[in-house]
């Protein structure tokens, strides 16, 4: 059995979401041509893709030609939303949820999915977790390596995973006994991100992981 344990997953197509929520920064979709889209921030391109990122069929395929027998299906991490208003990004994480326990139920056996949820409201986040869990059968969670700064909410700082503030997101995990995915997220400086040097890139978002996977294991130790 081979596992494919990092593969992104969106929809196909959502609503304008600085429309939706009145304020811009969200991520777009611009399908500028057959089975390829961009990811759009403001006027900027963030990301290419193509349609095995949001077409289960296409996926399934590609999974069949190099012998996967099942991935793990996740959101790509820019769409955190961390910085955002916390009921606007619990909107967002619903949406997204939604969509992959979608996917994970129509192929059951060739597909299982992570939550991604709102970490600026801790409270918001368990909820959320919760539901996936219980209610979408979802696996666990797909985090971020901190919480970004969020002026909505009045915090100029970004939160460590060991911050006290989110210990109701890491109560509820341990009581439905999950785990959970680190990633980093994509709110590190654009130039870090889509560097021309790839390996030095590489290096250092793997020890920023490692650290931050660090803090929330010492926390986890000795916090009680």
């Amino acid at each position: 059995m081979k596992i494919d344990l990092h593969t992104h997953i969106l929809p196909r197509d959502w609503p304008d979401l600085d429309a939706r929520y009145g304020y811009p920064g969200f991520v777009r979709l611009d399908h500028y041509k057959p089975c390829c889209a961009r990811m759009m921030i403001g006027d900027r391109v963030f990301r290419e893709i193509t349609d095995n990122v949001w077409d289960p069929k296409q996926r399934l395929e590609e999974m069949d030609r190099e012998k996967i027998t099942m991935q793990v299906l996740s959101t790509v991490p820019v769409m955190f939303s961390y910085w955002a208003k916390p009921h606007d990004a619990l909107d967002l994480s619903r949406r997204l949820n939604d969509h992959i326990a979608g996917v994970v139920r129509d192929h059951p056996k060739r597909f299982t999915g992570l939550a991604t949820i709102p970490l600026q409201d801790p409270d918001l986040a368990a909820q959320e977790l919760e539901r996936c869990v219980r209610q979408l059968g979802l696996r666990g969670a797909e985090i971020g390596t901190h919480v970004d700064a969020n002026p909505h909410s009045g915090r100029i700082d970004t939160l460590n995973l060991d911050n006290a503030s989110l210990q109701p997101v890491w109560s509820v995990a341990e009581q439905l006994s999950r785990s959970g995915a680190l990633r980093s997220n994509s709110t590190l400086p654009f130039s870090f991100i889509h560097g021309t040097c790839s390996a030095r890139n590489a290096c250092r978002i793997i020890g920023y992981r490692g650290s931050s996977g660090c803090r929330l294991r010492l926390r986890s130790r000795f916090a009680r």
